[in-house]
């Protein structure tokens, strides 16, 4: 399956982060959060303003991102969601 934007992503789906698309400056901030090809990760929730609530798996860690930052990270379904 081609990547796919990380806002496009299905609540509750288990998703493998492919590539950031940002600018240098903005990759380095979303690696610093924990975002970096092939985290595993799922939406959680999402609010009405369109944030994303994001699981990332292996170490319990949520995070929240504006739809403009999810945006920039592109994404494939992992494991048994393919």
């Amino acid at each position: 399956m081609e990547p796919v934007s990380l806002s496009l992503a299905l609540l509750g789906q288990r998703m493998q982060i492919v590539s950031l698309t940002a600018d240098p400056r903005r990759i380095e901030r979303l690696r610093g959060l924990g975002f970096g090809r092939g985290r595993i990760l799922s939406v959680i929730k999402r609010e009405a303003s369109g944030i994303l609530i994001l699981g990332f798996e292996g170490n319990g860690q949520r995070i929240a991102i504006a739809p403009e930052i999810a945006q920039e990270i592109q994404v494939r379904p992992f494991g048994g969601d393919q």
